[in-house]
């Protein structure tokens, strides 16, 4: 029948503009059927009535946990741009992650305020890596020096090992937050360690 069929579109449209007009004509069909009271008629009411209810129960469900999802998107964003303004590179990455995430279970378009938001946020993104690179690349080099410099070490072995390993400790920490495209500067770092490391092998 036509509710039967209506209620088809309702599934289909999900919360679609053309959902709203197919639950408006439902719920017509079923205010004007409630004058009917056939006994072939009440159970087919019920049944129409119960499917009408679930799919608005549904959508219902569906608007909440979106807006819930641009809600937490807007807040995202606002504490993404503020640590990127304030340089926290490792903060604004880990945000920036999982901004990415929650928007891959979007099928909506966003609103065009958040939209923009998350516009700007990406550009300070694009800024604040090429400072973090231009801040950190001087340090790393710094750090291959000293490495390459414990070559020729006349420190203790106990001692060379933890000066080798305090080296190690500052470059992870350097590396927090950055996007690892220095892999050429990582071998010499990591060629250096292990020239540097061969006489606490031998001992």
């Amino acid at each position: 029948g036509p509710v039967t069929q209506a209620l088809q579109q309702l599934h289909n449209a999900g919360s679609s503009e053309a959902a709203q007009g197919v639950k408006r004509y439902v719920a017509e069909i079923l205010q004007d059927a409630k004058d009917f009271q056939h006994e072939q008629v009440v159970p087919w009411l019920q049944q129409s009535r119960e499917q009408f209810n679930a799919w608005v129960n549904t959508q219902k469900d569906k608007e909440d946990q979106a807006k819930q999802i641009v809600k937490d998107l807007a807040d995202l964003t606002r504490r993404g741009v503020w640590a990127a303004e304030q340089g926290m590179v490792r903060k604004a990455r880990g945000i920036h992650k999982e901004l990415q995430e929650k928007l891959q279970v979007i099928s909506e378009e966003l609103p065009g305020a958040i939209a923009n938001k998350m516009a700007d946020f990406e550009h300070l993104m694009q800024k604040l890596g090429d400072w973090h690179e231009f801040a950190v690349t001087p340090k790393k080099e710094d750090l291959i020096k000293q490495m390459q410099a414990l070559n020729h070490s006349t420190l203790a072995p106990n001692d060379l090992a933890s000066k080798i390993h305090e080296l190690q400790d500052q470059w992870k920490e350097l590396s927090r937050g950055g996007q690892q495209n220095d892999e050429a500067l990582w071998e010499q770092f990591q060629a250096a360690s292990v020239v540097a490391y061969t006489p606490c092998k031998e001992f």
